[in-house]
């Protein structure tokens, strides 16, 4: 599903820059336990600086998303996402508590 905001400039040209400057995996890294399901997304920058200015675009661009944005689920997959920094890599994970998953498709089909 697109999402119906549109992106923060700082976040486009930070994308853009990791895309070309580094590399996004093949796949992001799928979790599930007994607690929770959570996808993970690594992002390897040139350099610590650079993913330091992509981690600091990520938070104000995934909340104009949620802002715009009217569905359910979307909104939930948004609040679940967080963003962490460590060296020369950006992490994007979003964690659901398995009880969450069925509340969500649930109230999404409704």
């Amino acid at each position: 599903m697109p999402l119906a905001a549109k992106p923060d400039e700082r976040c486009v040209r930070a994308l853009h820059e990791s895309r070309t400057a580094a590399f996004l995996p093949e796949r992001p890294e799928l979790r599930l336990d007994k607690k929770a399901f959570s996808v993970e997304i690594t992002i390897q920058k040139a350099s610590p600086e650079s993913a330091s200015q992509l981690l600091a675009a990520l938070p104000p661009t995934f909340k104009t998303f949620r802002e715009k944005t009217a569905a359910i689920v979307r909104q939930k997959l948004i609040d679940a996402t967080s963003f962490s920094l460590k060296k020369d890599q950006v992490f994007i994970v979003t964690r659901l508590p398995r009880a969450s998953i069925d509340s969500l498709i649930a109230k999404d089909v409704n």
